[in-house]
């Protein structure tokens, strides 16, 4: 199954540090998009360094977990987030779509002796994935729910293995 990524940098006007030659982009670890592992800090930073807007910017990526950037976004202690603020809306924020190109969607499942196999959604009603958290309840979350999928959120990607390894998750 395929889906659109649509990856964004959301900007904050009122913050000060717009306005210098250096700049944070908040961001969560999750491979290969954004992660702390890559000194050019993964594949969406690097789009977001082919904006535009960025061409005379010094470009930082901070990767925090997604309850310290939803914070950071509550108080309005940022300019750059690829994690999505709690209302999108806001006349305050602005969304860039850095690129519009097809990604595969797929999930991480624990070896099994049967075959394992989906095509949509909607094949998958009952089981249950974890799902990096986020304050908006969109997206992903809400399409999963949606084909009653059950959601457990975790802070990480490494705590969604633990969970499927622990079989929490399926």
């Amino acid at each position: 199954m395929k889906k659109w990524l649509m990856l964004g940098a959301a900007l904050m006007f009122a913050s000060p540090s717009h306005s210098t030659s250096s700049v944070e982009v908040l961001g969560i670890e999750f491979p290969p998009y954004t992660t702390e592992y890559k000194a050019d800090g993964g594949l969406a930073v690097q789009k977001l360094r082919q904006h535009i807007a960025m061409s005379d910017m010094r470009l930082s990526a901070v990767i925090l977990p997604p309850n310290r950037i939803g914070k950071r976004l509550l108080v309005g202690n940022w300019c750059l987030s690829f994690y999505p603020p709690q209302d999108p809306n806001s006349s305050n924020v602005r969304k860039w779509v850095l690129s519009d190109e097809e990604i595969p969607l797929g999930f991480y499942r624990l070896r099994q002796e049967s075959e394992f196999t989906w095509e949509q959604l909607s094949d998958l009603e009952g089981v249950s994935v974890a799902l990096l958290s986020s304050y908006s309840k969109q997206g992903l979350n809400a399409l999963f729910r949606s084909n009653k999928i059950e959601v457990q959120e975790v802070n990480s990607l490494q705590q969604g293995f633990d969970q499927l390894i622990k079989n929490r998750v399926d």
